[in-house]
């Protein structure tokens, strides 16, 4: 089973191993299910092994607003970090 959208109320988060594969899901499956984003409150977290080094800055957008990613967020009162 996939898990790549858990939803509680009126937020979620969505998991993606890819920015393609995020892309997906803002668009194609977003319109499909009828599910809107709100491109202002939208951020993002990149995991990744830990001796990736730093990648480019993320081109992710939402209605031509390009999405901030930080090193950490907190989710209903979980904190998702890389490490």
């Amino acid at each position: 089973m996939v898990v790549n959208h858990p939803v509680f109320a009126d937020d979620m988060c969505v998991f993606s191993p890819s920015i393609s594969g995020l892309q997906y899901l803002r668009g194609d499956y977003a319109a499909e299910h009828e599910i809107a984003f709100n491109c202002n409150k939208t951020i993002g977290v990149l995991f990744r092994p830990q001796n990736y080094k730093q990648p480019a800055p993320l081109n992710f957008f939402l209605d031509s607003v390009r999405s901030q990613f930080f090193d950490q967020v907190k989710y209903l009162r979980m904190l998702l970090n890389p490490s």
